[in-house]
């Protein structure tokens, strides 16, 4: 069984077995009733700053008279306190989920998209009991995620090239993000070789 699949089933029947019934929000909808309403691609925990959450990921069960309607998925985002949750957080994104999950123990949480032919990444903060976007971009190939000697967290992103006939990191550039406390600063560009050396704005100007 796929990974995803069998979180959902997991947190369903962990929901089921406490009675866990979420509060209403705006449209009155509660967690079960939306798993049994749409078609759930997953559902994700996530912790930030001290605050319990759940991301719910899902698709209309049922075909739209528009084509388009079809292809959006949901993330909705869901406060816990106690047995209730509500509701502080919901886009609607034209790309098909991957993958969803924090990048840290009570930090950022990072979503992949998959465009065509590319990957689409968001990551989002929770603080003041809001949910932000505090980055959006995308690449060829997957993040990585480093910090600095001061704990800063750094975004890698790829700008790959194409080397007879594949499509190579190595060949290419990489974008540097850094977290500044509110978002993620691009600190620069830099030879795939040296992106580890591309720490700060300064350190990343000598390296082009």
């Amino acid at each position: 069984m796929p990974r995803h699949k069998y979180l959902v089933w997991v947190l369903f029947i962990l929901m089921l077995g406490i009675g866990l019934r979420a509060a209403q929000h705006n449209d009155g909808a509660t967690l079960l009733s939306l798993i049994g309403r749409d078609h759930v691609l997953g559902l994700i925990p996530w912790s930030a700053s001290g605050t319990d959450l759940i991301c719910a990921f899902t698709k209309p069960a049922h075909r739209s008279l528009h084509r388009d309607s079809d292809q959006v998925t949901n993330m909705s985002v869901y406060r816990q306190s106690g047995t209730k949750l509500a509701k502080v957080f919901e886009i609607r994104e034209g790309d098909s989920f991957l993958s969803a999950h924090p990048l840290q123990e009570d930090g950022r949480f990072l979503v992949t998209w998959v465009t065509g032919s590319a990957y689409h990444f968001q990551i989002f903060a929770y603080a003041d009991g809001a949910v932000r976007k505090v980055l959006d971009t995308g690449s060829r190939s997957t993040p990585e995620v480093l910090f600095d000697d001061n704990g800063s967290e750094l975004v890698l992103f790829d700008d790959m090239e194409m080397v007879r006939g594949e499509w190579r990191s190595s060949a290419g550039n990489t974008r540097v993000f850094k977290w500044n406390g509110r978002e993620y600063e691009r600190i620069g560009t830099v030879p795939w070789a040296r992106r580890l050396q591309c720490l700060t704005k300064e350190s990343c100007a000598s390296l082009k």
